[in-house]
């Protein structure tokens, strides 16, 4: 990848968007695709659980997200879920 919102195809590394075929070599990059909207799509209700307080929920949805298309921003995402989830479960077990 060159840039967090563009994708290189994996067999010629030329830069795709929006296309389902790649313009230099004609690999099919459909599934691709496929498992990046799913990422996005799983990061998105990480970002819902993160805001209402559903740590543990948004630490499953990132951690798939990551699975499928591993980012500096899902990592991060990951961090950040799994430590409030602690940090919450420490709270309750200390009341």
């Amino acid at each position: 990848m060159t840039e967090p919102n563009t994708f290189d195809c994996p067999v010629c590394r030329a830069a795709f968007r929006a296309q389902t075929e790649c313009p230099r070599c004609g690999t099919d990059l459909s599934q691709l695709m496929l498992l990046i909207a799913r990422s996005h799509q799983l990061r998105s209700r990480a970002r819902t659980a993160l805001l209402a307080r559903r740590y543990a929920e948004a630490a499953r949805f990132a951690g798939e997200a990551q699975r499928l298309h591993n980012t500096e921003v899902g990592r991060k995402m990951v961090a950040t879920a799994r430590a409030l989830s602690m940090v919450r479960v420490a709270g309750a077990v200390g009341s």
